[in-house]
């Protein structure tokens, strides 16, 4: 089976499993993912959504390499990323949700974007700096973040570093799980906005797993809905917003426009 010409990643017939908890199934275990396969395109934005149950941030930390899956397998440009690990550490990056553990309060900004430089890429302290100047700008951080500790900083300021060290190694995919859900809505807007000119500039491919119906439907190209680790539906955003007949697919959609609807009325009153 070979990738299309555009295809940049190719996850087939993923499968994790994990011990159940319970003590009558001690040895049976638990499907987290289910015999998932679906292909990213180059330059394309893949939404991700489903209950809490339903797998889709633990499929984040398989495309991460974060969690190893229990069968299957994952390509990059029809390469298979297992055998490919300096691929995947430098194109594949994950934007992490709680920046308290992702920066280290000791190091300056400056330092913390420069790591995975140093870890990665052969520059010189020239071109480190240049790099971390352009990705501040990148982000709309102004050049004196970088030598300030995470912990002088806004949680928003925070946020925007956290995006700038996931890509400070120019990566071909950014993944996101859950952190756009927990963005004020002035940071949810900037960063559809960021995330959009990402796509147009830097041809930058997106995987994001939330449950915020409103960022995917602004984002993504398409839509990936999972249940009990199952893919029950995927393909164009709009076509499934608007027009499913998935009944798991319309149950969160609708349980999700009453939920908006609640805050904007707590919002209102």
């Amino acid at each position: 089976m070979t990738a299309d010409s555009n295809t940049l990643l190719e996850l087939r017939n993923i499968s994790l499993y994990e011990r159940s908890d319970s003590l009558l199934s001690l040895f049976r275990k638990k499907i987290v993912i289910d015999n998932l396969s679906f292909k990213l395109g180059e330059n394309e934005s893949l939404g991700i959504v489903g209950d809490e149950n339903s797998g889709k941030d633990v499929l984040i930390n398989v495309l991460a390499g974060i969690t190893n899956p229990s069968k299957g397998e994952i390509y990059y440009f029809d390469r298979l990323i297992k055998d490919n690990i300096d691929a995947r550490k430098l194109n594949i990056r994950l934007l992490f949700n709680n920046t308290n553990n992702a920066l280290n309060p000791k190091m300056i900004v400056r330092d913390l974007l420069q790591v995975p430089l140093k870890l990665n890429v052969d520059m010189s302290d020239e071109e480190r700096q240049n790099q971390v100047d352009e990705i501040l700008k990148l982000v709309d951080l102004t050049p004196d973040i970088a030598y300030k500790f995470p912990t002088t900083l806004s949680i928003g300021q925070r946020k925007r570093v956290a995006l700038a060290r996931a890509l400070i190694l120019n990566p071909r995919i950014l993944l996101a799980n859950k952190t756009m859900s927990s963005f004020d809505p002035l940071m949810r807007t900037y960063i559809c906005s960021l995330f959009a000119k990402l796509k147009k500039e830097r041809q930058i491919s997106t995987i994001i797993s939330t449950s915020d119906l409103d960022i995917l439907s602004r984002t993504c190209d398409k839509l990936l809905v999972m249940h009990q680790g199952k893919m029950v539906e995927y393909g164009a955003a709009d076509e499934i917003m608007n027009r499913s007949t998935n009944e798991i697919t319309r149950k969160l959609i609708a349980n999700y426009r009453n939920e908006y609807r609640f805050k904007l009325s707590q919002l209102i009153s």
